[in-house]
């Protein structure tokens, strides 16, 4: 009796050994599901964003160049295409009424169209002329990128059933819209996302720009592999949602196991996406070898365990450093710490963009050093490494929280600031950062004199482009640099 009580106690313990760590190891997968769809939402958050600021990019250079030039346009996209791989196609429609056939008529003829021609699209009939005096307005195709032989110059896209929902949404406002989901000829998935152009001032857009992206990109490759329940619904401004992604594979072999589910929302500029992902948990997502020496080592060797966790946690640490220190020299000069070109332009364009959408303005300071060669030729580099983050260091100091310099060149820099209302604050701006360059005590470069040459751009004068600002800046900043050469 005595050995089958402390057998039945020994059994019990280790029963409940065994449950404490198939609970533990329970939840280091449901510990890992959320860390993967933290990662799986910031994908579709920056993916997203990134479209947006892509289409936004894409309607303002078509008011700047007033969908004037087919041709610059076309550089435009193939730029943006090799760029962005998941991007299948950049397209352009006009409104067209009988009050306005051109310059409809001398695009198309310009890119080999004549005569030119509209076409509407049904299912029954295929594809038909469209009459402007007898249907009334539409709007086609008058620039498609990549053309392909199936491309259609003059199709009116509010002609296409699941575009002319969206299409009839479009006021004066830059709001962008988005398709439902389409099958194209090859069987892959896609999304259109369209935005209004007013070149004319008018109350309602004369072109409209479309991206067509392709859907399954949205997701991680990550969770294709997974297999795991997907669903991203997307919701504008006006109400109107549907579901972009769905993906349904769980099934009910296993439905004994738990499910873990994650549900979250995106904000983005004109959207508000839900992502829902679903794990259905299996036999074979627990790792029960795994669990059974736990237990063991538990009993026998809990020392052992601890020292475990932490050569694991020493390991996460390490890992996580390694992604800061790629980010780090991905997105920054390695020698003043400052942005380098790639993170200005892609920072700098989402400011810009932000800036347009408010009404207001941002200027852009391009700083070239007067005198930097000779401190390198007569000192040596590593008096002109000093001298390069002493610039460095006074330029931040003098800027304001949220303003972003960068080191774009050798001894080239950048300020983009935004909320600069007028040019007497922006003239401020430009005297306390030529002061400041001036005004640099180096004890190093001895009788070296270093100055700075600023010159400026004004998002008032010049746009919202940031290549059209940093070359008018270049430019204000070349004629002062000549000034500076004629008085020394």
């Amino acid at each position: 009796m005595l050995y089958g009580s402390l057998m039945i106690l020994a059994v019990s313990a280790l029963l409940g050994v065994l449950s404490f760590n198939a609970y533990w190891h329970y939840e280091k997968v449901a510990n890992r599901f959320y860390s993967e769809v933290t990662y799986m939402r910031q994908h579709v958050r920056e993916l997203m964003a990134q479209n947006e600021s892509i289409l936004t990019g894409f309607s303002a250079f078509l008011v700047g160049s007033r969908v004037a030039d087919i041709y610059a346009t076309r550089t435009y996209a193939q730029r943006m295409l090799d760029r962005y791989p998941h991007i299948l196609m950049f397209e352009v429609a006009q409104r067209v009424d009988g009050d306005h056939l051109e310059p409809f008529t001398s695009y198309l003829k310009e890119q080999g169209i004549n005569p030119p021609r509209i076409w509407s699209f049904n299912y029954e009939e295929g594809i038909f002329e469209h009459s402007i005096d007898h249907d009334g307005e539409a709007f086609p195709v008058i620039f498609i990128e990549p053309r392909t032989e199936s491309s259609q110059l003059g199709l009116d896209i509010n002609s296409i059933e699941f575009v002319h929902s969206v299409v009839q949404r479009f006021g004066k406002s830059d709001q962008l819209l988005m398709t439902e989901p389409f099958e194209l000829l090859d069987g892959e998935t896609a999304i259109v996302m369209m935005q209004g152009v007013n070149v004319s001032g008018s109350d309602v857009p004369r072109y409209v720009s479309l991206l067509v992206i392709k859907a399954e990109q949205l997701i991680p490759n990550a969770l294709k592999e997974k297999g795991w329940d997907f669903l991203l619904r997307s919701k504008d401004g006006n109400g109107d949602q549907f579901d972009l992604l769905r993906t349904e594979t769980l099934s009910d072999e296993s439905s004994w196991f738990p499910e873990l589910m994650a549900v979250d929302n995106i904000r983005l500029t004109d959207f508000e996406l839900s992502l829902e992902i679903k794990q259905q948990l299996t036999i074979d997502d627990f790792d029960w070898v795994y669990i059974l020496g736990i237990t063991i080592l538990m009993v026998i060797f809990p020392i052992f365990v601890i020292i475990m966790y932490r050569v694991h946690q020493g390991i996460e640490k390490q890992n996580s450093l390694k992604r800061q220190e790629l980010y780090q020299l991905a997105n920054f000069d390695n020698l003043t710490g400052l942005a380098n070109r790639f993170h200005f332009e892609d920072f700098g364009s989402r400011i810009l963009a932000t800036v347009k959408r408010n009404k207001s303005h941002a200027a852009l300071f391009f700083i070239d050093l007067n005198g930097f060669k000779l401190v390198n030729d007569k000192l040596g580099h590593s008096v002109g490494d000093i001298v390069l983050k002493r610039v460095a260091e006074t330029l931040l100091d003098n800027v304001r929280q949220g303003d972003i310099v960068a080191r774009i060149g050798g001894d080239e820099f950048a300020i983009l600031s935004d909320q600069i209302p007028n040019l007497q604050s922006l003239m401020s701006m430009l005297n306390k950062i030529r002061e400041a360059i001036d005004n640099m005590e180096i004890n190093e470069i001895n009788e070296c004199k270093i100055s700075g040459s600023v010159g400026f751009s004004y998002t008032e004068y010049h746009g919202y482009d940031l290549a059209e600002l940093l070359k008018t800046a270049d430019n204000s900043m070349y004629g002062e640099k000549q000034e500076h050469y004629k008085n020394s």
